[in-house]
Order: C-alpha cells, then structure tokens, then sequence
C-alpha cells in the first residue's frame, strides 16, 4: 500500500525511488499494469486522486489467481510480482531503462496470461472500470509498449 508521503514524492518525476503499479485498458479490453520506479510515464489522471487510486489497487490485488502465466521477456531478473499479476489475468510490463545505460523508452513486455482475458471477464466492479484509463493500441506486443505511445494513445473519455 502506498502512504501518503510516497505518493506525493511519486507525483513528482524522478523525485525519490519509488516502485509504482499503475494500470490501463487496451482497444480490445485487455488489463495491463505498469510498473515504473517514478521514471517511466504514469497518466496524470492516475496521480491525481491516491483515494481513486487505492481502490482500484485494491480491487485488483483482491483478483484470485486463476489464470496460468507465461514469462515473455529474455531479460534477466526475479520477475514474481509481474507473473503473479498475470495469474489474476494482466499484461504485465516493466519500465526496465531504470537498469539500463541504454535508454529504450519501452516498457518491456514481462508476462501474461496463457489465455488473455478482458477486464469484464475479471469480475472488477463496473465502476472501478470506468476509472481506469483507456488506451488506443494493443497491450499484447511482443516488443513491449513505447512510452511516447502510450502518452499520444490514451483516450481521453473515462471519468477523471
């Protein structure tokens, strides 16, 4: 759980060390989560209520695992948070630059389901749903997800 002092070091870039879990919707309904330790992108609509936040956190880490996960990255590391995420169903990525010397921008694929599941399928309430943020592209890439794109493909039409 995030406590307040964290999350207002976490609203500010590169202020402070802080592994943060966001999430969104793909176009096709899919869940994702994106982990970032505060340098990769976070929505502003994400920092701008810790109480809207905590609930859907909460929500989701309250999901049974169900589902079986499929490790996708070649990377090297412990990767038990992102496979867990993706036995209760979620496209799991990580903003792995913070290790690199070499800046790509990307989060990385980690994990997924075996078999992709919707978010209406998860059992989440309806109106936590709508909180979450929509994108306009697919969350199951291979080569993970660009930052730039999900800052330019983000729909605009949930509730803030």
């Amino acid at each position: 759980m995030i406590d307040e002092d964290s999350w207002n070091n976490m609203i500010i870039p590169n202020c402070g060390d802080i592994e943060f879990d966001w999430f969104g919707i793909d176009q096709r309904g899919y869940l994702g989560v994106f982990s970032t330790f505060n340098s990769g992108y976070i929505p502003d609509t994400i920092k701008k209520s810790r109480t809207r936040y905590l609930e859907i956190f909460t929500e989701i880490k309250n999901l049974p695992f169900r589902f079986k996960p499929k490790l996708v990255t070649k990377e090297e590391g412990e990767f038990d948070d992102w496979l867990e995420y993706s036995k209760q169903g979620l496209i799991s990525f990580d903003y792995l630059d913070i290790h690199r010397t070499f800046k790509r921008g990307i989060f990385d694929l980690i994990s997924k389901p075996e078999k992709l599941i919707t978010i209406y399928e998860l059992g989440i309430k309806e109106d936590l749903i709508k909180k979450i943020p929509k994108f306009n592209l697919n969350f199951d890439k291979d080569e993970g997800i660009n930052e730039e794109e999900l800052k330019n493909k983000m729909i605009l039409d949930f509730l803030s």
